[in-house]
């Protein structure tokens, strides 16, 4: 635990049914505080590993106070939002938007819970809401968003959902508030049609988004301690699957760190493919690896490597 070069990492997952816990080393979950939401669903987290737990089920909204909430057949459709009914019927998918019930709900913002909760900060947010992403992040406010590394927001090409912005319009609002779009994930879906199974292309409908906060774009608060805002945010590209753009955080910014915290970060951002293969005992070539992967980070003189070690050292995950 002394060795993770960073203090609490705060963690907000809203839209949390379904997830898993995140696959990170060292104990860094152990430094975690997550506060898992969803209105409908059933969580999967498991608490003992986390140093705090809040399983939460408000709805987030943009602005506070009482609105209706939609209860969807397939729970993961629910929303505040209405979906647009030609494209439900477009891909085929009434079953799935069938309605349960209608609920009066009292919304609470990012802010307020933040504030309940006296959580000085959220560092990753993750929102899976159905339309109401982009308003979500907005009712941060500006002190909040302005703490925030990494944020995952499902956003769509083809607005699924009544007032829902488009892609384009929240990548604008993100840049704007110094995030950069680092990776998609994009979802393709085929309209309903008679020979829908039979066809192998589609239409890019929604993607995961992974916004992370631009180098210069940091808050005072962040600035003043950049070792560990870098840190924090390396970790939570491993948390996400995205350690080699982690590393790439961990070779710009080797100058802030010792070489324990070097060792320790370079651990966790190590790539899968040398983790599996650790495990099929293949020990001899994954030192001359890391060997490798310390000279360069050391700035000494790189080890040689073979063609088969350049190809595992280059596996994209």
């Amino acid at each position: 635990m002394s060795m993770i070069p960073f203090e609490d990492l705060f963690v907000i997952n809203i839209g949390a049914v379904g997830d898993l816990d995140y696959g990170v080393t060292g104990g860094i979950k152990k430094r975690v505080h997550l506060a898992a939401i969803d209105a409908v669903g059933a969580l999967k987290f498991k608490a003992s590993e986390f140093l705090e737990y809040l399983p939460l089920d408000k709805v987030i909204a943009g602005r506070a106070g009482p609105r209706r909430f939609y209860v969807r057949k397939y729970q993961g459709c629910s929303s505040l939002l209405q979906p647009k009914m030609h494209l439900v019927k477009k891909y085929g998918l009434e079953r799935f938007y069938e309605l349960e019930k209608e609920l009066e709900v009292d919304c609470i913002t990012l802010k307020q819970l933040l504030e309940t909760h006296q959580w000085p900060r959220v560092d990753f947010l993750k929102t899976d809401a159905e339309g109401m992403d982009l308003e979500i992040i907005q009712g941060l406010e500006t002190k909040f968003l302005a703490e925030a590394l990494v944020i995952q927001a499902e956003l769509r090409f083809e607005p699924f959902y009544e007032s829902e912005p488009y892609f384009h319009e929240a990548l604008t609002s993100l840049h704007e508030n110094g995030f950069e779009l680092m990776a998609l994930r994009p979802e393709i879906w085929k309209p309903k049609t008679h020979f829908q199974r039979f066809h192998r292309d589609g239409q890019n409908t929604w993607a995961d988004c992974f916004f992370v906060r631009k180098i210069g774009c940091f808050s005072n608060g962040c600035a003043r301690n950049l070792k560990q805002t870098i840190a924090r945010q390396i970790a939570i590209c491993a948390m996400v699957g995205f350690r080699s753009y982690g590393e790439h955080l961990l070779e710009s910014n080797i100058q802030l760190f010792s070489n324990d915290d070097r060792a320790f970060l370079l651990s966790v951002v190590q790539p899968i493919a040398l983790e599996q293969s650790l495990k099929a005992g293949r020990k001899q070539r994954l030192k001359r690896i890391l060997k490798h992967v310390r000279a360069l980070i050391w700035g000494r003189k790189a080890a040689s490597l073979s063609s088969q070690d350049f190809e595992l050292f280059h596996v994209v995950r």
